[in-house]
């Protein structure tokens, strides 16, 4: 990044009123990179950002699967209620 800082961490130094510390991360509340208002951004150190990402992650890995098992019930109703209408 040739020295540079990025937008949303400039923005939280600004807030802070001082430079953030090496290992302290600025993360998107909404996940919208681009938003970087101040009430979108939060300091948390490495390890609790991973730990969100991966929480996140698995949460989103579950409502594929619930997303799946509800689509295949819509299909097995569908096929009920046209086999009823067909008799």
């Amino acid at each position: 990044m040739n020295g540079a800082v990025r937008e949303h961490r400039r923005v939280m130094e600004e807030h802070l009123g001082r430079k953030l510390l090496t290992n302290e991360i600025v993360h998107h509340v909404n996940g919208d990179r681009t938003d970087n208002q101040i009430e979108n951004l939060v300091v948390m150190d490495r390890g609790a950002h991973s730990k969100k990402h991966f929480r996140l992650h698995e949460y989103r890995n579950r409502l594929k699967i619930e997303n799946q098992e509800l689509k295949a019930q819509l299909r097995m109703v569908k096929q009920n209620i046209r086999a009823m209408c067909n008799n």
